[in-house]
């Protein structure tokens, strides 16, 4: 079927999973005026991701999501959806994890997009113990990022 034309077939310039391709694809799709498209490679990424035996996967899908939907947040129910996926990636936190210190075991963990962005968004929203306790958890989960930074300043927010 013509549903399936990026992610079937003999593909063989490339080791990476279709979710992996399918990801890195809609990377170039970021624009404002391209990122309809963008959503609807990383939805399918997303997908494939379901499948993969890789857990990073989908991790990284999610990734993507979250950066496409919260660019334009001020549309439709995308605020929800990127706010649902960062969610849906802090919830596999632990088996990404596990998959990022089993391949790169001498590096520290990347930063995690999910956590990041919901952190900022509790912040904005002055949910500042929310905001705290999530980047805590993050900084105690060893995903990189200035934890300590935010959480010092949602704490003097706090205080004022």
């Amino acid at each position: 079927t013509t549903a399936n034309n990026l992610t079937r077939g003999d593909i063989s310039w490339t080791s990476a999973s279709a979710s992996n391709f399918l990801n890195g694809l809609s990377s170039w799709f970021t624009g404002p005026n391209n990122r309809i498209i963008g959503r609807k490679i990383a939805e399918k990424a997303k997908e494939e991701a379901i499948n993969s035996k890789d857990p990073l996967d989908m991790n990284f899908a999610l990734s993507s999501l979250i950066t496409l939907y919260y660019r334009d947040r001020d549309k439709h129910d995308y605020f929800k959806k990127a706010i649902s996926y960062c969610r849906a990636q802090i919830k596999i936190q632990a088996v990404a994890k596990r998959a990022f210190l089993n391949e790169y075991p001498n590096e520290a963990l990347p930063s995690h997009v999910g956590y990041n962005q919901l952190v900022i968004v509790l912040e904005k929203e002055k949910k500042y113990h929310d905001a705290i306790s999530l980047a805590k958890e993050a900084k105690s989960n060893g995903w990189s990022g200035d934890w300590d930074k935010r959480i010092l300043r949602c704490q003097k927010r706090l205080t004022n």
